[in-house]
């Protein structure tokens, strides 16, 4: 080996060696601190690549799972308040049987035509003030045909499976949107809740059935018995509408369900890729550490190499 004075070869690949063990040291420490295997792009650039994608996916699906509860209280609320029309339906309908029999004179008729138009004009006044987040659920606002024939994306009455490529998208009910992105097929559907009010309830039914709540009446015995079957009519309509709000509740339960499902395996997936292996990286680091103690001692000594060019001088 060849002694030189000016550069000291051996001192230099020992710095260069003291340089790249702290470097990586550093990293070391940066992981260790972090709890995290990647800490900028230039861990991993793919890698990095991969948890951003996931962390956007799992963020969006968390905002849809939001909506998909947000949209099961809307559907509740719509529901308890069907419960309370299907409650005064029945009173009335407890009138008119009262209004249809012989034994009411015409003034007890009267009496009980004032409490059966107070009962209408109480649904009335539900279906019109009924509201989730300034939305008004009841009075056919949300839907711009029967919801007895459609439910989201998929028929009820015939239980056949639509044409998906011909469903109607407009911007007619409630659109729940809980996907990541904008696929009507995959990323959201519609709540559609047709008119509960009385007129609302009785529009579709036939010529023999008065269609207008205001022509209701119990105050003779034959308008009672009409009022009786129109009032069937209206409860069937009434149900066949708080039935499909049970239909969308277990649907809206099964989106959550998947959703969490789909968070979790991306989460799992997530851990995977950034999450440090403390085990494997506190051996990594006092690998690092012992190297770079050892090679600063051999950095010192490889400093003296030139005091032996020093004796060759002295003579």
């Amino acid at each position: 080996m060849s002694l030189y004075l000016q550069t000291n070869i051996a001192a230099y690949k020992a710095s260069n060696r003291l340089q790249s063990h702290y470097s990586r040291l550093s990293q070391s420490v940066n992981r260790l601190s972090s709890g995290k295997r990647l800490n900028s792009s230039a861990d991993s650039p793919v890698d990095m690549a991969v948890h951003n994608i996931h962390k956007g996916r799992i963020s969006v699906l968390g905002k849809g799972k939001q909506n998909l509860n947000d949209a099961i209280s809307m559907v509740q609320t719509a529901e308890s308040a069907m419960a309370k029309i299907d409650e005064l339906l029945i009173q009335m309908k407890e009138i008119a049987s009262q209004s249809a029999t012989g034994t009411y004179s015409n003034g007890q008729r009267e009496i009980l035509s004032s409490e059966f138009g107070q009962l209408a004009s109480e649904i009335d006044r539900i279906s019109r003030t009924t509201q989730f987040k300034g939305i008004r659920l009841l009075d056919g606002s949300l839907s711009s045909r029967n919801n007895i024939t459609r439910l989201g994306s998929f028929h009820i009455a015939d239980k056949q499976r639509p044409d998906i490529d011909n469903i109607d998208n407009t911007q007619t009910g409630v659109k729940i949107h809980f996907g990541t992105a904008n696929n009507r097929i995959n990323d959201y559907y519609f709540i559609r809740i047709g008119d509960l009010s009385m007129d609302g309830l009785l529009r579709e039914f036939g010529s023999t059935v008065t269609p207008s709540s205001s022509k209701i009446a119990v105050s003779t015995q034959h308008s009672a018995q009409v009022a009786l079957e129109t009032i069937n009519s209206a409860i069937q309509k009434k149900e066949s509408s708080r039935y499909i709000m049970g239909i969308m509740q277990n649907r809206l339960s099964a989106s959550i369900q998947y959703l969490e499902d789909e968070i979790m395996h991306l989460e799992n997936a997530d851990s995977r890729l950034t999450d440090l292996d403390f085990a494997k990286e506190m051996t990594n680091y006092t690998s690092l550490s012992l190297m770079s103690q050892a090679t600063t001692a051999i950095l010192a000594q490889a400093n003296t190499l030139p005091n032996i060019a020093l004796k060759l001088l002295n003579f």
